[in-house]
């Protein structure tokens, strides 16, 4: 083995074009827009996706409580508000309020969702050419169930207030 000028060891048997492919073949660099690049993207961006479901439950939910005037828009408006923070009903909400109680169910809910958005880009990319579609779909199937046991939840709550 003799040392080339370039500073790595080339033997003597192979040709210098041989030992440059070997390598470039070595060197993996990403595709712009590729494969791997896209997978990263979800990877690195699914977390943060999982968080506009929940807005936007909170938002319609919001909306409807600020409206107001009748049982329907208060019931449905609580329920929206209580899909988006899941972990609401657990800190006592219903039953009794405060700024603490609030602020750890929402810190706890951003947590829940952003787990939820980590663990559904991390099964959307077991497949080589992942999509957002992928994504979307590994995130429903996790959070479906996340809302039924918040409707049930709200349920159990109503019945136990009123």
């Amino acid at each position: 083995m003799a040392a080339s000028d370039q500073g790595r060891r080339v033997s003597e048997s192979t040709s210098p074009y041989a030992d440059d492919m070997a390598v470039s073949l070595r060197q993996r660099t990403k595709v712009p827009a590729g494969p791997l690049e896209y997978r990263h993207e979800i990877r690195r961006f699914g977390p943060f996706a999982a968080l506009l479901a929940p807005l936007a439950a909170l938002v319609i939910g919001g909306v409807l409580l600020a409206l107001g005037g009748n049982t329907v828009s208060g019931v449905s408006g609580f329920l929206l508000t209580a899909m988006s923070a899941p972990t609401m009903l657990l800190v006592g909400v219903p039953v009794t309020g405060g700024t603490a109680r609030y602020v750890l169910a929402a810190a706890t809910s951003i947590v829940l969702w952003l787990g939820l958005g980590a663990w559904a880009a991390a099964r959307a990319t077991r497949n080589p050419v992942a999509s957002w579609r992928d994504w979307w779909k590994e995130y429903a199937f996790l959070v479906v169930p996340v809302w039924i046991g918040a409707a049930i939840a709200f349920g159990v709550a109503y019945k136990v207030v009123l």
